[in-house]
């Protein structure tokens, strides 16, 4: 089971503890397969707090990747979560729509995964990948993301990238700047 440790910053004797950022209580995600059930997680509680960093430890097959996506509300079929809760800013994550999920995902809470490399298509853009977080949730059509993508590459790395040519392109070197620039600008609560 995973648990965090006691804040150090614990508020003062008598003053209400304020309520965690994020919160699992008794999370279980099972795999459905024709072998039989396969129990990925099972009862995981921990939370989290503002400015708090919870490390999910274990080995390979343990749960963790399969855990942290069910933060999201992207678990593989044939996986399913069967119980639990999941609170996040105190809105049950689990009772949510698909739609609403939707605009959570990457606006308000986002995953890292070990390898962000993988998480590229070299079918597609890297403008129009980054851009495509933009058009979501921002409502803004594709050429303004575009542009929006080349600024925040260089407001955050300090290297000019013109809309119509590296962003367009997926050099070595394109690859290695965006790589930078979306760990930096994945925004989580815990930071604020």
């Amino acid at each position: 089971m995973l648990s965090t440790p006691a804040s150090s910053s614990s508020p003062p004797i008598g003053a209400a503890a304020p309520s965690p950022l994020l919160r699992v209580s008794g999370l279980a995600v099972h795999f459905f397969t024709g072998g039989g059930v396969v129990r990925a997680v099972d009862g995981v509680d921990y939370q989290v707090g503002q400015k708090e960093t919870l490390g999910l430890v274990g080995e390979s097959g343990s749960g963790k990747t399969i855990s942290s996506l069910a933060l999201l509300r992207l678990v593989p079929r044939p996986a399913r979560v069967v119980s639990g809760s999941i609170e996040f800013e105190g809105e049950d994550l689990l009772a949510k729509s698909e739609r609403q999920m939707r605009a959570v995902r990457g606006k308000r809470i986002a995953m890292i995964f070990q390898n962000p490399a993988y998480s590229l298509n070299p079918i597609y853009s890297i403008g129009d990948q980054l851009g495509e977080i933009l058009r979501w949730h921002d409502k803004i059509g594709r050429k303004a993301s575009l542009a929006r993508v080349a600024e925040l590459l260089r407001q955050e790395i300090g290297v000019g990238v013109p809309a119509n040519s590296h962003v367009q392109r997926q050099t070595r070197r394109n690859l290695e700047i965006v790589l930078i620039v979306k760990r930096q600008r994945v925004t989580w609560r815990l930071e604020s």
